[in-house]
């Protein structure tokens, strides 16, 4: 079901931080000192639906910047507008995905990262956010997911006018140097695994895995480079 959020423009607030190496509180380490404080969203619609962030609710987790990392945070990835949120009590703190190299979230076990050479591909960049399904010695997979907005939203049951947010994910490939788009189709994930795919493909039916889960695709890639090892 499609969640409704209510943004308005004095509704929302954060603080936009620089990375630095300070304590913050004693709560948020290695963030940074808070900046001007600007509006996160503001809209004319009377309401929002769909969901800017990346989770339905703040989960736990750090902020890495090269080999420095914060305390555990609550935080949320804002596709919107390409940033990390920290909630610190009623106050968000927002921090450019540029100023981190990686999250890493607790519960569930996920990390982002951002750095890759994307080549421009897909308007993504550097500074672009990836959860890393599977990072090896010769292939990394990746998904990212990005949101885009629709605005005024035809509403048959109301007059107010609405404007949604459209999640969207993808998944790619780094793989020989090369950056490249995977269309999530079970022959083309097999084909990733050159010589190994016969085996990875029975690993799968033995397993029941599904080429659609990003967990399942996690043990694919991890037992195709137990057998690289072992070859």
């Amino acid at each position: 079901m499609t969640k409704k959020i209510l943004l308005t423009i004095s509704a929302l607030f954060i603080t936009q931080l620089s990375f630095a190496q300070i304590e913050f509180d004693d709560y948020v380490s290695q963030v940074g000192e808070a900046m001007d404080g600007t509006t996160i969203y503001a809209f004319q619609a009377t309401e929002v639906e769909g969901n800017p962030l990346l989770f339905d609710e703040f989960v736990r987790g750090v902020l890495v910047s090269g080999n420095s990392q914060t305390v555990p945070v609550n935080l949320n990835i804002d596709l919107a507008n390409n940033r990390i949120l920290v909630n610190r009590g009623n106050k968000l703190i927002g921090i450019e995905n540029s100023a981190v190299s990686a999250i890493k979230i607790m519960t569930p076990s996920l990390t982002f990262k951002n750095g890759f050479q994307t080549g421009g591909k897909d308007d993504l960049n550097k500074y672009s956010l990836f959860k890393v399904i599977h990072e090896g010695d010769n292939v990394t997979f990746l998904k990212h997911t990005g949101v885009s907005l629709q605005k005024d939203v035809s509403s048959y049951s109301t007059a107010t006018k609405t404007d949604a947010f459209i999640q969207y994910t993808a998944y790619y490939v780094i793989k020989d140097g090369k950056f490249d788009r995977v269309k999530m189709r079970k022959r083309n994930v097999l084909r990733l695994f050159d010589d190994n795919r016969k085996a990875v493909d029975t690993y799968a039916k033995e397993n029941k895995l599904d080429f659609k889960d990003d967990e399942h695709l996690a043990l694919m890639f991890k037992y195709a480079e137990s057998l690289a090892l072992n070859n």
